[in-house]
């Protein structure tokens, strides 16, 4: 963050007068403002770029799977942009959320607030980003004649299970980057392992019987199966894979908030 915007942030935290504590819903109302207008300032396209870049990854695979290996999967285009939307943005999430803490070290330094909020704002806009982009997505997939509104509570769900998810994630890497700063090295890593280890450009159906149960231990998998069960196939994922991943997301967000509760009071001497 440049050192004016962040010397902006950190006189819109400060209580006026010092005498009381700006209320924690208007502190991530100005995180969330600042990480939204930072990240497009003098950018032509915008939060366009939210859809640039995984329209971009499409591409790729669309060429390599279809006319290259010539998958036979139905409607590939829409298939495929339903799984890398929503895992572009929560790459984005990881990559940024990761590295909150360290980026925003003279705004933790000079005045006091839930420290929890920093990496949750990232999230938060990320994810408005990201609705921009898949209410631009659910428009097209509603002009192909796909029932949307329909099977919609899926994508409802997906969204509810990405958040928790992130949050759960995001607040483990961010406060042990501040530890260990060779976190922000392995996420790139970590994130590619993820990405093909996530039924994104491929079928569940297609994984081998001996190398499912490591997929479906994924909860990123129940994430991809609802967006997919809402605008593509309209065909209602298994319950046992939602439940799964349900509850992978719940106990990976308690740790990962029991691990900030853990290491995050001394955040401030260590950015």
């Amino acid at each position: 963050m440049q050192n004016h915007e962040s010397d902006r942030v950190i006189d819109e935290l400060r209580p006026p007068g010092g005498s009381s504590l700006v209320p924690p819903m208007e502190i991530l109302r100005v995180l969330v403002l600042k990480e939204l207008k930072v990240k497009y300032k003098r950018s032509i396209l915008g939060f366009l770029w939210s859809l640039v870049t995984p329209i971009a990854l499409a591409a790729v695979y669309l060429f390599v799977f279809v006319y290259v290996y010539k998958v036979g999967q139905e409607d590939y285009v829409k298939f495929l942009l339903a799984g890398i939307l929503p895992w572009h943005a929560f790459n984005l999430s990881l990559l940024a959320g990761t590295t909150s803490f360290v980026d925003n070290g003279p705004t933790i330094r000079k005045v006091y607030f839930p420290r929890i909020l920093l990496p949750v704002s990232i999230i938060i806009a990320n994810m408005v980003n990201f609705l921009m982009v898949l209410a631009l997505f659910s428009l097209v997939v509603v002009i192909t004649g796909f029932p949307l509104w329909l099977h919609f509570h899926w994508v409802v769900l997906a969204l509810l299970l990405q958040s928790l998810l992130s949050v759960g994630v995001v607040l483990t890497l961010s406060v042990w980057n501040v530890y260990l700063r060779d976190i922000q090295q392995l996420i790139s890593i970590f994130l590619m392992v993820l990405f093909f280890a996530t039924p994104i450009v491929y079928d569940l159906s297609l994984v081998p019987t001996a190398f499912r149960p490591f997929i479906l231990a994924n909860p990123l998998t129940s994430v991809m199966q609802m967006y997919r069960a809402g605008l593509v196939t309209g065909v209602a994922p298994d319950l046992g894979v939602i439940l799964l991943g349900a509850l992978e997301s719940l106990v990976i967000l308690a740790l990962g908030y029991w691990v900030f509760a853990r290491l995050s009071p001394h955040l401030a001497k260590e950015v």
